[in-house]
């Protein structure tokens, strides 16, 4: 609730992105020493892997693609003891008893949260192409943006994939595409072809209940052209929000690149930064509390780390910090700026970028600009103790006042 709250009073009157994933928290390591039954169970690898899923949506401003907080957070765990999905007829359960309901629900729970705002882009990978969300969610106000996983049938005959693929390009973009020797993946400058079309599905054999028996939607395509790549980029993303023009097609895929964030936002929960994944609590529901508490640190570093990367100096620092914070940020501000210009914090005061140079200066970031990027786990620890210092700047505080 924590959480949420505050993300309910930023997103009033914005069209915002609601970008959910999941995740999950691998504690075999610890195995020996968690205790049973303390909200733990099997994981998505080998049988005795243990650990918990995670699955949050993180919102975003859709024009300034600043993020602003969660409006929705999940986590469980499966039994040990999976039962066989022939045995179950799982493919024949309602979608309410299935696990995959968490997207579903998920969306429900940011729509509540999110009444307040002028429009809500629901965004998820491709384990959210489910034909029950799809009937269910959208409305004039909420709008679902998938990477489309099934090449659907068109209520007027034929397949998404293919009709998608017949349709004239509307334009072309270049995008520079990072190498990576461990996928293969070289680096170069992707040409990508878009295309779009506007259709209705059929509701699918596995759709079970009373839903509509067919959805209008939008599908969007970008395909890398003019290539020698054995694995060219193509995106297949299927939408209620309208798409009439090439400019229109291009908004789209760049929400949906947006995922990269809450993707930022699980390697500072366990790999790169927090680790949750070293954790030596003795239950599985304190590391599922803990995983609560680290969200709204590791949404904060994000936020600083995108403001030092930007020249409009990042969000306005109120959507970050609170007041009494700020009012803290300031003093220390003032014992670490140097004498000379060089090392005097260059930022507006009323920005992010301004917190961003004191946070990384308590991180051991020396300030000047010629020295390395201030990184993510820089933040990280620059923003530990900005926490230790600012509790006791508090209680000197109200001892003062009383």
């Amino acid at each position: 609730e924590e959480l949420t709250q505050r993300t309910k009073t930023l997103c009033a009157g914005r069209i915002v992105l609601a970008i959910q994933d999941t995740s999950e928290v691998n504690l075999t390591a610890h195995s020996k020493r968690l205790k049973a039954d303390s909200g733990i169970g099997r994981t998505d690898y080998a049988k005795g892997c243990i650990g918990f899923k995670i699955h949050p949506t993180l919102v975003v401003d859709a024009k300034t693609l600043h993020p602003l907080g969660f409006s929705s957070l999940a986590l469980w765990h499966r039994p040990l003891e999976l039962e066989d999905r022939h045995e179950i007829k799982y493919q024949r359960q309602k979608i309410e008893d299935k696990e995959s309901y968490k997207w579903i629900r998920a969306s429900n729970e940011s729509k509540k949260v999110l009444q307040e705002a002028e429009q809500v882009i629901i965004i998820q990978d491709r384990e959210g192409d489910i034909y029950d969300q799809l009937s269910q969610i959208p409305d004039e106000r909420h709008h679902l943006l998938i990477r489309s996983k099934a090449n659907r049938i068109l209520t007027e005959g034929g397949q998404l994939w293919d009709e998608l693929g017949k349709q004239d390009s509307v334009g072309n973009y270049q995008i520079a595409v990072a190498g990576d020797n461990r996928k293969h993946v070289t680096r170069r400058i992707a040409n990508m072809e878009v295309r779009f079309l506007h259709t209705s599905v059929k509701k699918s054999c596995s759709a079970i209940g009373n839903i509509t028996k067919e959805v209008k939607l939008y599908a969007v395509e970008a395909r890398e052209v003019n290539t020698e790549e054995k694995n060219p980029i193509l995106w297949r993303l299927i939408t209620t929000y309208p798409v009439t023009n090439f400019e229109e097609a291009c908004q789209i895929i760049l929400w949906y690149a947006c995922r990269w964030l809450i993707e930022q936002v699980f390697r500072l929960l366990k790999t790169q930064g927090f680790n949750i994944e070293s954790s030596e609590l003795e239950e599985g529901w304190a590391i599922r509390k803990l995983c609560v508490l680290m969200l709204s640190s590791i949404l904060k570093i994000i936020q600083m780390k995108l403001a030092y990367d930007s020249e409009e100096e990042g969000q306005n620092i109120e959507e970050v910090f609170t007041q009494p914070e700020q009012e803290c940020l300031n003093e220390l501000n003032k014992k670490l700026e140097g004498k000379t210009d060089k090392l005097k914090n260059p930022y507006r005061q009323h920005q992010l970028k301004w917190a961003t140079w004191i946070i990384g200066r308590l991180g051991g970031w020396k300030g000047y600009t010629s020295q390395r990027t201030l990184g993510l786990i820089t933040l990280k620890n620059g923003l530990d103790k900005f926490y230790l210092i600012y509790e006791g700047w508090s209680l000197a505080r109200d001892v003062g006042i009383r």
